[in-house]
C-alpha cells in the first residue's frame, strides 16, 4: 500500500517528536523545544541523544542514530514502515488512508505542479532583470537591496495577457497545469485562458521546505486589487501557510521570538534590517492552523499591528478569534505601532533598535482583552460597570482550556476589585495594583478589605479541609490578594489528596500580618463558622467602599443610595448573626 506523502507530513505536524519519544523513554528538557535522553540504540547510561521539536528529528552524538518520528518508532519497536505508520496514525488520531489510485495520481500531480511553480518563479525573476524597469524603480524606492531581491526571489509579471502562458508552454508545461497552479484564469464562457498576474511585482510564497507553492503580486500604478494572491490550489491553502515561515521558523526558534506583521513588504524590510524571525499571513486574519504552526516554534508570538484603525480592528479580531485555542504556556502578545506607521516606517525612522524597543514592550493578551472590553474607560453608573464586567467575563467563557480559563478569571477578578476601588484604570490603577504587592508588614499598614482576605487565606492554610466545599474553593480563586500571597493560593488550589497540612505553615509565614481576627485552634465546624463570618465581613467591606464612592459621585441618585443602605443593613445583620454563631461554638 502506498502511503501519500501528505499523510506522513500530517503525522509529523500533529505529533511533536518529543511527545512520541517521551512516551517511550524519559526525556529531560535542556532548552526551548530541545530534550536529552539516553539513547536506546546502543549500550549507554549518559543522555547522549538530542531531540529537537522544531527540526523534528533525534540525533545521538555517541552512535550517530538519527531520524524522524517514523524512523524512531520503526527502530525502537522493530516495526516495518507500514506498522510504524499505523501506530503513529493511531496516536495522532488520524484514520489510515485507504488504497486510492486517484489520491496517488493526485500526489504525483502535485509534485509536477511544484516544478511548474518553480519555472514560473524563474520566469518572473528573469522578467524583472530584462523588462521590469518600473518594478525595479518601485523596489529601489522601497529601499530594498539587490541582495534582498535575490534572497526573496522577487520578480515581475509583464503587463501582458499571455507572456507567462506562452513561455511555460514552450517549456512543455500544459495549459491545464498552469490553470491548476493558479497561474492562468480560465473564463467561464470558454474563451482562451490568460495570465492571472499582469503588471505586478511578484512575491513567491514558499512552503516550509522552501518550495514555491504560490505567488503574491503588487500592482504597479493604479488599479485594484493592490495585492493579488494565488487562489487555493492543490499546493496552496492560504489559511495554513505563512509568508517567510521557511526561514523565520529556525530564526524564531534560535532567539525565542517570532514576529507577525501584516504584509510582504513589512517582512522583507525587517529581514533586510536584520530581523529574520518575522512572518505574515496571506491576505486573511491569522487562522487557527497558522497559530498552531507558530506555537510549535515559540510560546508567545508577537503580533505587530500597523498604527491605524484597520490595525486596531485586526488586533481585536485576532484577540477574539484565538481565545478558544489558548493552552497552558501558549498565548499571544501585541504591539500597536504609532498611528500612521508600519514596521518599515519605524525601522526607517529610528533603525531596527527602535522597533526592538517596541517589541520589548509587547502587551500580553490578558491586557489587550481588558482594553477591548472597555477597561480604559470611566464608568459612573453601576449598570455600566456591570456591562463592562459582563463583556470581560464573556471573553473568559470563550477559553476552552479549563486551567487557562481559571487563571484568566482569577486575573480579571483581582483587577476588577482594584478597578472598582478607583472607578477606572490607567496609571493610577496600575500603581495601586503594584502597591498591593508591596504592602507593609504591620496590620495597620493594610486596608481593612485586604486584612479580611488575608485572614480568609490564613484560615484555609490552617484548615485546608474546608476546600472540599467547591463554593469555598471558587471563592479562593476569586479573592483579590497581594503578590506575597499568590504562592499560597496556588499551593492550595493545586494541593494533593495526601498533602501534609503542616506544609502550609511555610506559606502562612510569608503573608503580611493581618492581625488576630479568629482564634488559632479550631474544630472543623468552628473553622467553617469562622469562614462564613469572615466572608460576610469581606462582602460588607466591599459594599461600604461602594457606598463611599457613590456618596462622592455627584451623579448618584437618592434611590441608589437608599437601595445601598438597605443592602448594608441586611449584610450587617447577617455579619452579626454569623459572628454570634461562631462565638457560641467556641464557648461549647
Amino acid at each position: 500500500m502506498q502511503i501519500p506523502q501528505s499523510f506522513l507530513d500530517e503525522i509529523r505536524a500533529r505529533l511533536p517528536i518529543s511527545q512520541v519519544i517521551g512516551k517511550r523513554l524519559p526525556l529531560k528538557p535542556k532548552g526551548r523545544g530541545e530534550f536529552a535522553g539516553v539513547c536506546p540504540f546502543h549500550d549507554d547510561h549518559d543522555p547522549s541523544m538530542s531531540v529537537t521539536d522544531v527540526k523534528g528529528f533525534y540525533h545521538c552524538f555517541a552512535c550517530n542514530a538519527h531520524g524522524d518520528v517514523l524512523k524512531f518508532v520503526m527502530e525502537f519497536h522493530g516495526l516495518s514502515f507500514m506498522d510504524a505508520v499505523k501506530e503513529l496514525a493511531g496516536e495522532a488520531g488520524l484514520p489510515l488512508p485507504q488504497p486510492d489510485p486517484v489520491a496517488e495520481k493526485r500526489y504525483q500531480q502535485r509534485q509536477s505542479l511544484a516544478e511548474v511553480m518553480e519555472l514560473a518563479c524563474q520566469f518572473y525573476q528573469a522578467q524583472l532583470k530584462q523588462h521590469g524597469r518600473v518594478a525595479v524603480d518601485y523596489i529601489k524606492g522601497r529601499g530594498l537591496s539587490a541582495a534582498t531581491v535575490q534572497q526573496f526571489r522577487l520578480g515581475y509579471a509583464p503587463d501582458d495577457r499571455g507572456a507567462l502562458k506562452q513561455a511555460l508552454m514552450n517549456h512543455g508545461v500544459s495549459e491545464q497545469q498552469l490553470i491548476e497552479g493558479g497561474l492562468l484564469i480560465q473564463p467561464p464562457d470558454g474563451k482562451s485562458s490568460y495570465d492571472r498576474f499582469r503588471g505586478r511585482v511578484m512575491f513567491p510564497i514558499m512552503d516550509v521546505k522552501g518550495r514555491v507553492i504560490a505567488f503574491g503580486g503588487r500592482i504597479l500604478g493604479d488599479g485594484e486589487p493592490k495585492y493579488l494572491n494565488s487562489p487555493e490550489t492543490p499546493l496552496f491553502h492560504k489559511g495554513r501557510e505563512l509568508y517567510h515561515f521557511n526561514v523565520a521558523r529556525q530564526a524564531g526558534y534560535d532567539n525565542g521570538q517570532l514576529v507577525i506583521v501584516e504584509g510582504y513588504m513589512d517582512v522583507i524590510a525587517l529581514a533586510q534590517a536584520g530581523l529574520p524571525n518575522v512572518v505574515a499571513p496571506l491576505g486573511t486574519a491569522l487562522t487557527e492552523d497558522q497559530v498552531q504552526k507558530i506555537w510549535q516554534v515559540v510560546d508567545e508570538p508577537i503580533l505587530c499591528m500597523d498604527g491605524d484603525k484597520a490595525g486596531q480592528r485586526a488586533m481585536q479580531r485576532v484577540a477574539g478569534l484565538h481565545l478558544q485555542h489558548l493552552k497552558p504556556g501558549k498565548s499571544l502578545r501585541f504591539v500597536m505601532l504609532p498611528e500612521g506607521k508600519d514596521p518599515d516606517d519605524v525601522v526607517k525612522d529610528g533603525g531596527l533598535q527602535s522597533l526592538q524597543k517596541q517589541l520589548e514592550q509587547a502587551v500580553p493578551l490578558v491586557d489587550v482583552l481588558w482594553d477591548i472590553a472597555g477597561g480604559n474607560q470611566h464608568y459612573t453608573a453601576p449598570e455600566q460597570r456591570a456591562a463592562f464586567e459582563q463583556r470581560l467575563m464573556g471573553f473568559v467563557a470563550e477559553i476552552q482550556d479549563p486551567v487557562v480559563q481559571r487563571y484568566y478569571r482569577q486575573a480579571y477578578k483581582d483587577r476588577l476589585w482594584q478597578w472598582q476601588r478607583g472607578q477606572g484604570s490607567g496609571k493610577k490603577t496600575a500603581q495601586r495594583v503594584s502597591n498591593a504587592g508591596r504592602m507593609g508588614s504591620k496590620p495597620q499598614d493594610i486596608p481593612v478589605q485586604m486584612r479580611v482576605t488575608l485572614a480568609l487565606l490564613r484560615l484555609l492554610l490552617n484548615y485546608p479541609i474546608l476546600l472540599e466545599d467547591g463554593a469555598i474553593e471558587e471563592t479562593l480563586l476569586d479573592l483579590p490578594l497581594p503578590d506575597q500571597a499568590e504562592s499560597a493560593r496556588q499551593a492550595l488550589l493545586e494541593r494533593g489528596e495526601d498533602e501534609d497540612p503542616s506544609a502550609w505553615q511555610s506559606y502562612a509565614a510569608e503573608l503580611p500580618k493581618d492581625g488576630s481576627m479568629v482564634a488559632d485552634e479550631l474544630t472543623e465546624k468552628q473553622a467553617k463558622l469562622a469562614w462564613d463570618f469572615l466572608l460576610t465581613r469581606y462582602e460588607l467591606s466591599l459594599l461600604e467602599a461602594e457606598q463611599a464612592l457613590l456618596s462622592r459621585d455627584g451623579n448618584t441618585t437618592m434611590e441608589q443610595l437608599q437601595s445601598l443602605s438597605e443592602q448594608l443593613y441586611e449584610l450587617r445583620r447577617l455579619e452579626k448573626m454569623r459572628y454570634i454563631a461562631y462565638e457560641s461554638e467556641l464557648d461549647l
